[in-house]
Order: C-alpha cells, then structure tokens, then sequence
C-alpha cells in the first residue's frame, strides 16, 4: 500500500511536466510600409517583429520603396530593422542605411515601434523612422 502511494504522489507531480512543451505563437500575414523624411534606400532592409512577452519572432522583408510584407506572431510584438544578410543583392544598401538612421530602430528592446497583431493578421503598418539624433 505504501509503494502504491508513493507511485501515486509521484504521478502527480509528473504529470504537468509531460512531454508537451509551450508551442510556438501563430505567425499571420502583415504588410505595411517605412516612412522616413530622410531619403533612404530600403533595399536589403527587413522587419522583424518579436513577441514582447517571448523570443518568438518573424520577419517580413522591405523593397526599395519602402513597402514591406511577411509574418510577425500574435500578441504585442516590437519591431526593429535588419539588414537582410550578406547573400542579398542590397546588404550593402541596408549597411549605408543603418548608419543614416537612429541605432534604436535596429534594436527591438529600443524600438519605439510597439504593435498589436490581431489573429487575423494586420495591414497598412506605417513605421516612421524620425531623422538621426
């Protein structure tokens, strides 16, 4: 009987560690545009945005106008550049950029650019990046 109990406890507190780890948010369709008074190229530039309350993040990628589309997850994200990596015809482009630009846009826990993404994704995103202090 004591053995049958001692199983039985142990069971019990077992149970909630299972297998079963936090699943991943779910990513939806968001697209928007950048919009600075400064003229800047947005070739080789990305969007990224990170959940607020977790590591979880997509990415959405930015054309030379500005215009940008891709996934980010549900929840309230922050989102910051990125430069869309050395193999992208415009790494360079997004590496001229950064300097232009005020180092908080490149960093999501700097970022002024606080989102909402409700479940059915969100469009017409404008972030605006001021001039460079």
């Amino acid at each position: 009987m004591h053995k049958l109990s001692l199983v039985l406890l142990l069971s019990f507190f077992m149970v909630p560690l299972g297998c079963g780890g936090s699943a991943e948010p779910p990513k939806v369709a968001v697209s928007g545009k950048l919009v600075c008074k400064d003229k800047v190229d947005f070739l080789g530039m990305g969007v990224a945005f990170t959940l607020d309350k977790s590591s979880a993040s997509a990415n959405a990628i930015v054309n030379a106008d500005g215009t940008f589309s891709g996934m980010a997850p549900v929840g309230a994200v922050s989102a910051c550049l990125y430069g869309a990596g050395a193999a992208s015809a415009g790494a360079g482009h997004a590496d001229a950029t950064l300097t232009k630009t005020d180092p908080m846009y490149w960093d999501a826990g700097k970022s002024p650019w606080k989102i909402t993404i409700p479940a059915e994704g969100k469009k017409d995103i404008e972030l605006t990046i001021e001039a460079k202090k």
